[in-house]
Protein backbone atom coordinates (compact mmCIF):
# COMPACT_ATOMS: atom_id res chain seq x y z
CA UNK A 1 0.00 0.00 0.00
CA UNK A 2 1.73 3.30 -1.15
CA UNK A 3 2.01 6.39 0.84
CA UNK A 4 -0.90 8.15 -0.50
CA UNK A 5 -3.41 5.41 0.01
CA UNK A 6 -2.35 5.19 3.81
CA UNK A 7 -3.19 9.26 4.07
CA UNK A 8 -6.55 8.80 2.84
CA UNK A 9 -6.99 5.96 4.92
CA UNK A 10 -6.14 7.25 7.64
CA UNK A 11 -8.27 10.77 6.56
CA UNK A 12 -11.27 8.61 6.12
CA UNK A 13 -11.15 7.14 9.53
CA UNK A 14 -10.40 10.38 11.39
CA UNK A 15 -13.67 11.84 9.39
CA UNK A 16 -15.74 8.30 10.43
CA UNK A 17 -14.30 9.20 14.28
CA UNK A 18 -14.81 12.85 14.46
CA UNK A 19 -18.58 12.16 12.75
CA UNK A 20 -18.80 9.30 15.74
CA UNK A 21 -17.56 11.45 18.67
CA UNK A 22 -19.72 14.59 17.14
CA UNK A 23 -22.96 12.20 17.50
CA UNK A 24 -22.45 11.02 20.50
CA UNK A 25 -22.13 13.66 23.30
CA UNK A 26 -24.74 14.92 24.50
CA UNK A 27 -26.41 18.50 23.09
CA UNK A 28 -29.55 19.57 25.57
CA UNK A 29 -28.89 19.81 29.36
CA UNK A 30 -31.28 19.44 32.21
CA UNK A 31 -31.87 18.59 35.93
CA UNK A 32 -34.85 15.92 36.76
CA UNK A 33 -36.73 16.10 39.94
CA UNK A 34 -39.56 12.77 41.01
CA UNK A 35 -41.87 12.49 43.43
CA UNK A 36 -44.11 9.96 43.96
CA UNK A 37 -47.75 10.38 44.52
CA UNK A 38 -49.80 7.97 47.11
CA UNK A 39 -53.27 7.24 47.30
CA UNK A 40 -55.04 4.19 49.46
CA UNK A 41 -53.87 1.41 47.63
CA UNK A 42 -50.10 2.49 47.09
CA UNK A 43 -48.48 5.06 44.35
CA UNK A 44 -50.63 6.41 42.06
CA UNK A 45 -48.74 8.44 39.33
CA UNK A 46 -45.34 9.80 39.22
CA UNK A 47 -44.75 13.45 38.86
CA UNK A 48 -41.50 14.58 36.98
CA UNK A 49 -39.99 18.14 36.91
CA UNK A 50 -37.62 18.80 34.38
CA UNK A 51 -35.08 22.17 33.93
CA UNK A 52 -33.81 23.04 30.65
CA UNK A 53 -30.24 24.34 30.22
CA UNK A 54 -30.55 27.89 28.82
CA UNK A 55 -29.46 26.87 25.06
CA UNK A 56 -31.95 24.91 24.55
CA UNK A 57 -34.57 26.85 26.56
CA UNK A 58 -33.92 30.00 24.66
CA UNK A 59 -34.44 28.15 21.44
CA UNK A 60 -37.82 26.68 22.48
CA UNK A 61 -38.85 29.81 23.86
CA UNK A 62 -37.73 31.86 20.94
CA UNK A 63 -39.68 29.52 18.57
CA UNK A 64 -42.82 29.47 20.47
CA UNK A 65 -43.42 32.12 23.53
CA UNK A 66 -45.10 35.11 21.92
CA UNK A 67 -42.27 37.22 24.10
CA UNK A 68 -44.47 37.84 27.27
CA UNK A 69 -42.23 34.89 28.81
CA UNK A 70 -45.32 32.93 30.18
CA UNK A 71 -46.31 29.91 28.19
CA UNK A 72 -50.06 30.58 27.74
CA UNK A 73 -52.18 27.48 26.98
CA UNK A 74 -52.13 27.51 23.00
CA UNK A 75 -48.49 27.68 23.20
CA UNK A 76 -48.27 24.90 26.00
CA UNK A 77 -50.27 23.03 23.34
CA UNK A 78 -48.20 23.48 20.56
CA UNK A 79 -44.94 22.69 22.57
CA UNK A 80 -46.62 19.29 23.78
CA UNK A 81 -47.60 18.80 20.39
CA UNK A 82 -44.01 19.21 18.41
CA UNK A 83 -41.15 19.33 20.81
CA UNK A 84 -42.31 16.62 24.14
CA UNK A 85 -44.83 14.42 22.11
CA UNK A 86 -42.03 12.61 19.75
CA UNK A 87 -40.08 11.37 23.20
CA UNK A 88 -42.88 8.41 23.55
CA UNK A 89 -40.31 6.88 21.24
CA UNK A 90 -38.03 7.45 24.52
CA UNK A 91 -40.21 6.37 26.67
CA UNK A 92 -39.96 9.83 27.46
CA UNK A 93 -36.55 8.88 29.12
CA UNK A 94 -38.33 7.22 31.91
CA UNK A 95 -36.49 3.76 32.66
CA UNK A 96 -38.69 2.16 35.16
CA UNK A 97 -39.18 -1.46 37.13
CA UNK A 98 -42.14 -2.61 38.87
CA UNK A 99 -41.34 -4.90 41.45
CA UNK A 100 -38.60 -6.51 39.26
CA UNK A 101 -40.60 -6.04 35.72
CA UNK A 102 -40.23 -3.41 33.28
CA UNK A 103 -42.74 -0.88 32.63
CA UNK A 104 -42.61 0.77 29.31
CA UNK A 105 -43.90 4.53 29.91
CA UNK A 106 -46.42 5.35 26.70
CA UNK A 107 -48.58 7.55 28.29
CA UNK A 108 -48.40 10.73 30.75
CA UNK A 109 -51.72 12.11 31.61
CA UNK A 110 -50.42 15.83 32.51
CA UNK A 111 -48.32 17.96 30.95
CA UNK A 112 -47.43 21.55 32.33
CA UNK A 113 -44.62 23.76 30.66
CA UNK A 114 -43.13 27.46 32.18
CA UNK A 115 -40.48 29.36 32.16
CA UNK A 116 -37.96 29.90 35.27
CA UNK A 117 -35.05 32.84 34.86
CA UNK A 118 -34.05 32.22 31.85
CA UNK A 119 -34.93 28.09 31.92
CA UNK A 120 -37.44 26.18 30.27
CA UNK A 121 -39.34 24.08 32.84
CA UNK A 122 -41.81 20.94 31.91
CA UNK A 123 -43.72 19.13 34.57
CA UNK A 124 -46.02 15.96 33.52
CA UNK A 125 -47.41 13.01 35.07
CA UNK A 126 -47.01 9.40 34.81
CA UNK A 127 -49.62 6.82 35.81
CA UNK A 128 -48.54 4.26 37.91
CA UNK A 129 -51.18 2.63 39.92
CA UNK A 130 -48.87 0.33 41.70
CA UNK A 131 -50.56 -1.29 45.13
CA UNK A 132 -48.63 -2.05 48.09
CA UNK A 133 -47.97 -5.90 48.14
CA UNK A 134 -47.55 -7.43 52.37
CA UNK A 135 -44.24 -7.65 51.30
CA UNK A 136 -43.16 -4.91 50.21
CA UNK A 137 -43.48 -3.16 46.95
CA UNK A 138 -40.27 -1.43 44.79
CA UNK A 139 -39.84 0.48 41.90
CA UNK A 140 -36.34 1.14 40.17
CA UNK A 141 -36.33 4.64 38.45
CA UNK A 142 -33.59 6.06 36.45
CA UNK A 143 -34.07 9.11 33.49
CA UNK A 144 -31.80 8.45 30.78
CA UNK A 145 -31.81 9.36 26.91
CA UNK A 146 -30.32 6.61 25.36
CA UNK A 147 -29.58 8.37 22.58
CA UNK A 148 -27.28 10.61 24.60
CA UNK A 149 -28.41 14.09 22.74
CA UNK A 150 -29.73 14.69 26.12
CA UNK A 151 -27.71 14.95 28.94
CA UNK A 152 -29.80 14.25 32.68
CA UNK A 153 -27.19 16.26 35.13
CA UNK A 154 -29.48 15.58 38.04
CA UNK A 155 -31.55 13.51 39.50
CA UNK A 156 -33.33 14.20 42.82
CA UNK A 157 -36.77 12.52 44.52
CA UNK A 158 -38.81 14.47 46.75
CA UNK A 159 -40.17 13.11 50.07
CA UNK A 160 -43.52 10.65 48.64
CA UNK A 161 -46.21 12.89 48.90
CA UNK A 162 -50.46 12.59 49.44
CA UNK A 163 -51.72 9.48 51.87
CA UNK A 164 -48.14 8.32 51.79
CA UNK A 165 -48.97 8.64 56.01
CA UNK A 166 -50.73 5.14 55.82
CA UNK A 167 -46.95 3.27 54.05
CA UNK A 168 -43.73 2.41 55.49
CA UNK A 169 -40.97 4.04 52.50
CA UNK A 170 -37.70 4.20 51.56
CA UNK A 171 -35.70 5.60 48.83
CA UNK A 172 -32.27 4.52 47.97
CA UNK A 173 -30.16 6.05 45.57
CA UNK A 174 -27.38 4.31 43.25
CA UNK A 175 -24.14 6.28 42.10
CA UNK A 176 -23.84 8.36 38.67
CA UNK A 177 -21.92 7.62 35.69
CA UNK A 178 -18.54 10.00 36.66
CA UNK A 179 -19.49 12.46 33.83
CA UNK A 180 -23.02 13.03 35.52
CA UNK A 181 -21.00 13.00 38.91
CA UNK A 182 -18.82 15.77 37.57
CA UNK A 183 -21.37 18.15 36.13
CA UNK A 184 -22.99 17.97 39.42
CA UNK A 185 -21.51 16.48 42.76
CA UNK A 186 -25.16 16.05 43.68
CA UNK A 187 -26.42 13.94 40.98
CA UNK A 188 -27.49 10.28 41.65
CA UNK A 189 -27.34 7.75 38.82
CA UNK A 190 -30.96 5.88 39.90
CA UNK A 191 -33.25 5.46 42.74
CA UNK A 192 -35.37 2.65 44.39
CA UNK A 193 -38.72 3.16 46.52
CA UNK A 194 -39.42 0.11 48.26
CA UNK A 195 -43.08 0.90 50.13
CA UNK A 196 -45.25 -1.33 51.91
CA UNK A 197 -48.57 -0.81 54.30
CA UNK A 198 -47.82 0.02 57.62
Amino acid sequence: MNTKTLQKLALIIVIIMHTALASAHPHVFMDSEVSFVFNEQGVEKLLVHWEFDEMFSSGIIMDYDDGDRVIDEEERKLIRRDVFENLVHHGYFLRIDINGESFPVEFVDMFDVSIKGNRLVYDFSVPLGIPAKGSGSSIDLKVLDSTNYTAIVSLKAKKPTLHSSGFSTTIEYAEPDTWSRNMNPESIGSLRLVFSKK
